[in-house]
């Protein structure tokens, strides 16, 4: 599959306001990371267990390998440069995993902290956002080092990047897309879009136009060239990432996905017993779901593309902020602890 864009984002259910890194636990418990001030502090500490806990589906798919990124709060990830990327929020830092041996080969501090991770194809890319636009920063990483080899300051930036038509794409949370030039390193131009700065946003370059929506908004599709912005009705939710012509999203209780060439509903998976949507792939000839059902209990669920079916339910993963794909292997961060997981991709 040819995936377009950031493949899985951290969600936040419900109509949810961000709290500041020091929020209190109680807050933790109902807030899951986003943009605004960044990710909420994870309720868990202490250093988890380098081998699979007790609790996974051995009847279904596995944990191959739980790898401790330290600090707290796993969070972006990417795979990139034959290597797994992976933030630790609240750390501040940016480690490198071997896929072979699942081992942090390295770990590069940058400040401002990054929160969420793309790969492009040719780059890698980091951006830290938090309480003001002085927390915001773009990086291209130099995948060799895992150091910034550029610094963009684009005044306030949220949430995921993405790629496309030759630049790399941005929110900035007080209403507009930024298209940023990747080889002059500064934002080139801004289109107007009426997003909500309190619940999570996310933007996602696919076929010809840059897509957009917060939680409480439309979708919009913005048309690079002309500037063009029409609005979409998909029933709630954020576009999380594009395949196969079609751009995926989620409301907390149901998938949903655009077609890209006609901007029409193309499809709807119910999802049962689901209080929330936190990120979402798709490999392996399946749908993956990181979500929570009621009573904040976390979930991987592996879904039948073609009938929407729940094939496999891990619950090892708290709170399973981002899903890549790579090695053979599943890889998902855990925003509830520090912790990386390597899943089995099928039984």
């Amino acid at each position: 599959m040819t995936y377009v864009g950031m493949r899985s984002l951290p969600y936040l259910g419900g109509r949810r306001r961000l709290p500041r890194p020091t929020a209190a636990l109680a807050a933790v418990a109902v807030l899951v990371a986003g943009c605004g001030n960044g990710p909420a502090a994870p309720a868990v500490t202490g250093r988890p267990s380098s081998t699979p806990s007790p609790t996974a589906v051995q009847k279904g798919v596995r944990v191959l390998d739980v790898i401790d990124l330290g600090g707290q709060e796993a969070y972006g990830l990417a795979i990139h440069g034959g290597a797994v990327w992976a933030v630790a929020y609240q750390a501040g830092t940016l480690s490198r995993v071997d896929p072979t041996t699942a081992k942090v080969t390295r770990t590069v501090t940058l400040r401002p902290g990054p929160a969420t991770l793309f790969s492009s194809g040719d780059a890698l890319w980091a951006a830290a956002y938090g309480a003001s636009p002085a927390d915001s920063t773009i990086y291209r990483i130099d995948p060799a080092t895992g150091e910034a080899a550029v610094r963009i300051s684009p005044g306030e930036v949220c949430c995921d990047l993405s790629a496309g038509a030759g630049s790399v794409w941005a929110v900035d949370p007080r209403g507009s897309v930024m298209q940023i030039d990747p080889v002059r390193g500064v934002v080139a131009r801004r289109i107007p879009v009426a997003i909500d700065r309190k619940v999570h946003t996310n933007v996602v370059y696919a076929g010809d136009s840059v897509w957009v929506s917060s939680d409480s908004t439309k979708l919009f599709r913005v048309r690079p060239g002309t500037g063009k912005v029409e609005q979409i009705d998909v029933g709630g939710g954020v576009p999380f990432l594009a395949d196969n012509g079609l751009l995926w999203g989620a409301a907390p209780d149901r998938l949903w996905a655009v077609d890209v060439a006609t901007g029409r509903l193309a499809r709807q998976i119910p999802l049962a017993n689901s209080m929330e949507v936190i990120s979402l792939g798709l490999g392996f000839d399946a749908i993956w779901v990181g979500m929570r059902h009621p009573g904040y209990v976390g979930a991987v669920l592996r879904l039948d593309p073609a009938s929407g079916a729940v094939l496999d339910e891990l619950r090892d993963v708290k709170i399973p902020a981002r899903i890549e794909f790579g090695f053979d292997s599943v890889w998902i961060t855990d925003s509830g602890t520090s912790s990386l997981y390597r899943v089995s991709p099928r039984p």
